[in-house]
């Protein structure tokens, strides 16, 4: 990445994805996204890309990577590597697809805050040794990491119980914009697919072009 960051890639199916969580601090065109301290009362009123470390622990960056709010995702200035860009809905579902989900779940698009979706397709991508209760067998090489969360009201859940990834497909451009995630949980082995404030930070796994 701009930084200087190397990453493990894994071909599954059709596309190539990253196999570790972005850890970039800058856009493209060398911009430095908004980091450091940011207090928990202003966290939710950003309109800016932000980035923040899992749990606030700058020493779990290198295993977790980081987490980012949408604004960071959306930013013209992308904050993927070259080559490289946020997947969309539609190419977690590619990739749901190949790992065995069922079509018609799939293609089921209602949201109502979050549904999770398949049988053991999230077990196929999870590290299990990394999960409380480590059912992951990371069967095609995809590592997902349990980093948590960052809400939208700037408080740490869920490291070690949750993997939260961002799509660049959003429900709603107004003036609230809520963006399409994917969870993995570690008592499930299905997908979590669900709708965010943008203002959440979750990790990000970028997609090939």
């Amino acid at each position: 990445d701009i930084d200087g960051n190397e990453y493990k890639t894994i071909r599954i199916g059709n596309q190539v994805w990253m196999a570790e969580n972005l850890r970039a601090t800058h856009y493209q065109n060398g911009d430095e996204i908004r980091s450091g301290a940011i207090d928990k009362s202003k966290w939710h009123r950003l309109s800016v890309g932000a980035i923040a470390s899992p749990d606030g622990d700058i020493k779990k960056v290198t295993t977790y990577g980081r987490l980012y709010n949408w604004h960071a995702v959306s930013d013209l200035r992308n904050i993927a590597p070259k080559g490289w860009h946020i997947p969309t809905d539609g190419e977690w579902k590619e990739l749901e697809l190949f790992l065995g989900m069922d079509s018609d779940e799939i293609g089921d698009d209602k949201i109502y805050g979050e549904k999770f979706r398949g049988t053991n397709e999230g077990e196929k991508l999870k590290v299990g040794v990394a999960w409380v209760g480590k059912n992951g067998t990371n069967q095609h090489g995809f590592s997902a990491l349990p980093a948590g969360l960052k809400t939208e009201y700037g408080d740490y859940e869920s490291l070690g119980l949750d993997a939260l990834f961002w799509s660049s497909s959003v429900t709603d451009s107004g003036q609230f914009v809520k963006a399409i995630y994917r969870r993995l949980k570690a008592n499930k082995k299905s997908i979590g697919r669900g709708i965010m404030s943008a203002e959440a930070g979750m990790s990000i796994r970028c997609i090939k072009d």
